[in-house]
């Protein structure tokens, strides 16, 4: 760091140069190579790459990887080894050394990140890592865009979070939540059109994820979400509406209900029925956004800021046209039943009127969650 960031990034182009001739023994890649898989994860927060997937990303034994990488890169003042991770010396020369790989030397952060994910994946097949650090690599592509040196242009920064999450869609193909993130990194991207597309293509057959019951209701409810963003009509408004209250009804039953899916439903749902709101206070889109407020709160009476502020918006819109509180739980789900049956009735989407018929909707999964039954000594 002392050769400041002119300085830095010459130091960093000699060294990757330098590097670039130096062949991995038993292997035909070499230690830029290396460098460049450890640097893209530490410059993001990443600490390190798991030697583990190192070794097999290079194409040598995992025992040696020590001997014929790890050494040389230190002896390098590349990288260090730390609790079977790999990083380089400071997060700040990780970034220079991505920057530099890329707009100096030809290299592809994309193709890395993919295959870092990639290897990653197949390497967890195979043996026991750190649960954290594997989690953090295949769910990087939401956060990739935003986690990339400051240095890639815009566009650059989305194309590689997008290659990062496809990666991961591809290759743990048995997980709905790399699907979901793949859906968030193309709305982070800017291309809505992407994001709806991939839940659209990917709702059917999602019950045969292995993590369905923990994912399916949070994939819905983003799924809503982004159909209301995508079309701010009421054609969007409605999607949004049916999609965001189905996420906590009974339909995915036994996916079981959690406070924070309730909280965010009630904080999607009750925007988009506000949407389709009449002035009239018994308009039944008027009574589930005053409903979607009285669950969330009762779900959670402290919710976070951005949660709480949605939830004060339905309660003050309710106010300006006087919509009357519900009396309990009870009139609550009512309202919010009538309302999401209404909006599956006047549902245009073919695919969305699939899912279900709206005289079946109901949320007694929703009412036994906010009524616990009594426990006996």
């Amino acid at each position: 760091m002392r050769f400041g960031p002119v300085g830095l990034r010459n130091h960093v182009i000699a060294l990757l140069t330098r590097l670039k001739g130096a062949r991995i023994e038993s292997s035909d890649r070499n230690l830029f190579d290396a460098l460049l898989y450890v640097a893209a994860c530490h410059a993001v927060g990443i600490r390190g790459l798991d030697e583990k997937v190192l070794a097999d990303l290079v194409s040598v034994d995992r025992e040696w990887v020590q001997t014929l990488v790890v050494n040389p890169l230190g002896e390098e003042a590349a990288a260090v080894r730390s609790a079977g991770h790999v990083l380089t010396r400071h997060s700040s020369v990780a970034s220079a050394i991505l920057v530099a790989a890329e707009q100096d030397l030809g290299a592809d952060t994309a193709e890395v990140w993919s295959a870092v994910v990639r290897q990653t994946i197949r390497t967890g097949i195979k043996v026991q890592m750190n649960h954290s650090w594997f989690s953090n690599i295949v769910h990087i592509g939401p956060q990739l865009q935003r986690k990339l040196p400051y240095q890639f242009a815009e566009q650059r920064r989305r194309e590689i979070a997008i290659a990062a999450a496809k990666s991961a869609v591809e290759h743990q193909s048995t997980w709905l939540g790399c699907v979901v993130d793949l859906g968030k990194t193309y709305r982070n991207a800017g291309d809505l059109d992407a994001a709806v597309q991939v839940f659209r293509d990917n709702q059917v057959g999602s019950s045969k994820k292995i993590d369905f019951n923990e994912i399916i209701r949070s994939y819905w409810n983003t799924w809503g979400t982004f159909e209301g963003e995508l079309k701010k009509t009421p054609v969007g408004a409605l999607a949004n509406a049916w999609l965001c209250a189905l996420s906590i009804s009974d339909c995915l039953t036994p996916a079981e209900i959690y406070d924070k899916g309730v909280d965010l439903a009630c904080s999607s749902f009750g925007l988009a029925f506000g949407r389709l709101a009449t002035t009239a206070p018994e308009c039944p889109y008027a009574k589930a956004r005053r409903a979607a407020a009285f669950l969330g709160w009762k779900t959670n009476p402290a919710p976070d800021s951005n949660t709480a502020r949605h939830f004060k918006i339905h309660d003050r819109e309710a106010d300006k046209i006087r919509t009357r509180h519900p009396t309990g739980v009870e009139e609550a789900i009512d309202w919010l039943t009538t309302a999401t049956a209404q909006a599956g009735r006047e549902l245009q989407d073919p695919l969305l009127a699939k899912l279900l018929k709206p005289e079946q909707v109901s949320f007694d999964m929703l009412r036994g969650f906010l009524n616990p039954a009594p426990t006996h000594a």
